[in-house]
């Protein structure tokens, strides 16, 4: 078998530990029908070569697949440097012509019996991990056809990008994903969607960004972020996503509007979190008559790290006003949790990357979020798990302590007229 052959040939001759992990690309294949053959190649090299910087021995299969070993590395004690690998293939990657985003999916397993350290076993395992890796591949053909998949040249996002800015609010808009509390019983231990009652247990939305390209139609970030970033606008678009969110927000009752126990956050770069910001922050809440404990800023781990002096005292400053401030994509950075609890903030967010695809057997993952919920509780921290997408997900979660939960299994993003109807459905239900 080939793929045994190939692990035998980086399988180390001792080791106490391996770790591997299984990556697969699942929109390598639009980059080449969007700008080429050799851009295809430079990402798939580029994936490669970043796995190789951590240390790992990389073995590259066809159709977009690595598999990265590394020997006397255990998943529990070195989750930072998973989160770091995982952080890195994150990062766009930079064609000749274009700035793309790779679509990964992967699994990390663990190998630590000398029994199992053999070639045929591991390729069983590789098997199986990429079996489990849900595939969302477009129709390859159709977007041949229509030529209309919206992967921008960096030329074209640019100017489109500076025209739209001159106009924000007609051309960005915020679509809002909800939270939910996380409290299982034993009715809802085998539960199935019709039996999870989530109406009773809404406690917040993430306000997320959208551009509505004129061409293309509502656009992720995935799209445009690395543009911005270029560009220097990464200030000018958490002051777009604040007056959207407060615009939507101007919209509801009152009555609805100051129900605390419903938060609504949107995300804030390092490079924007200074007096100015929190200045704009405090007007246009009193402007629209928001209360500020209404709202929640999420900064990521990776920012906070890149931070200053200032940014921590505007943090410190905004928790005076009675602003919740949460560190988003938690694990993700150098960051840990004795760390956290010495700045101003209220809750951390679980990067999806713990939970996409865990199961129940699965037990160094399944530790580490364990121990991640216990300290953060020890430390008056609250939780919200990302990327809860399966009811095994869910279950694996909701046992080891999960306070709250974010995640398509029980709401996409949606734009703000869909997410109040779930809103306002919940509001004569919510926790009191």
């Amino acid at each position: 078998m080939y793929l045994e052959r190939k692990i035998e040939d980086i399988l180390p001759e001792c080791a106490e530990t391996i770790l591997y992990i299984v990556v697969r690309a699942t929109n390598v294949q639009e980059l080449s029908i969007i700008d080429g053959d050799d851009s295809a190649e430079i990402a798939a090299y580029e994936i490669k070569n970043r796995l190789i910087r951590f240390g790992c021995e990389v073995i590259a299969l066809n159709s977009g697949v690595w598999i990265a070993q590394l020997q006397n590395v255990s998943l529990l004690s070195d989750r930072i440097l998973v989160s770091r690998i995982h952080s890195s293939l994150q990062n766009a990657i930079l064609t000749n012509t274009i700035s793309f985003r790779v679509d990964l999916r992967y699994i990390v397993f663990e190998i630590s019996q000398s029994k199992n350290m053999n070639s045929k076993y591991i390729s069983n395992r590789v098997v199986e991990s990429l079996s489990k890796i849900e595939i969302r591949l477009p129709r390859i053909q159709k977007i041949a056809e229509e030529n209309d998949l919206p992967i921008l040249s960096m030329t074209e996002a640019h100017e489109e990008l500076e025209k739209s800015f001159i106009d924000p609010l007609n051309h960005f808009l915020l679509y809002y994903q909800p939270i939910f509390t996380c409290k299982p019983s034993n009715q809802q231990a085998q539960a199935s969607v019709s039996r999870i009652d989530m109406s009773k247990s809404l406690v917040g939305f993430e306000a997320l960004i959208r551009w509505n390209h004129q061409s293309f139609g509502t656009l992720s970030p995935f799209h445009f972020l690395g543009h911005c970033e270029r560009l220097g606008m990464m200030k000018e678009l958490t002051k777009v996503s604040m007056k959207i969110l407060f615009n939507n927000l101007g919209q509801i009752s009152d009555e609805i509007r100051n129900t605390e126990n419903v938060k609504f956050s949107f995300n804030v770069t390092h490079e924007s979190l200074n007096q100015n910001f929190l200045t704009d922050l405090i007007s246009v809440s009193e402007n629209y008559r928001i209360p500020l404990n209404t709202i929640k800023v999420e900064i990521t781990e990776t920012d906070l790290i890149e931070g200053n002096s200032t940014q921590l005292q505007t943090m410190k400053k905004m928790k005076d006003e009675g602003i919740d401030v949460a560190i988003d994509d938690f694990g993700m950075a150098y960051a840990n949790l004795n760390y956290l609890s010495r700045l101003p903030i209220s809750s951390i967010k679980i990067d999806r990357a713990f939970v996409q695809n865990v199961g129940t057997h699965e037990q160094g993952r399944i530790e580490v979020l364990r121990s991640i919920y216990s300290l953060a509780s020890k430390l008056g921290l609250d939780t919200v798990t990302e990327g809860v997408e399966t009811f095994t997900e869910y279950d694996v979660v909701t046992s080891v302590g999960a306070d709250k939960i974010q995640g398509y299994l029980f709401g996409p993003p949606e734009p703000w007229a869909e997410a109040m109807k779930r809103f306002i459905k919940s509001g004569s239900e919510l926790p009191r």
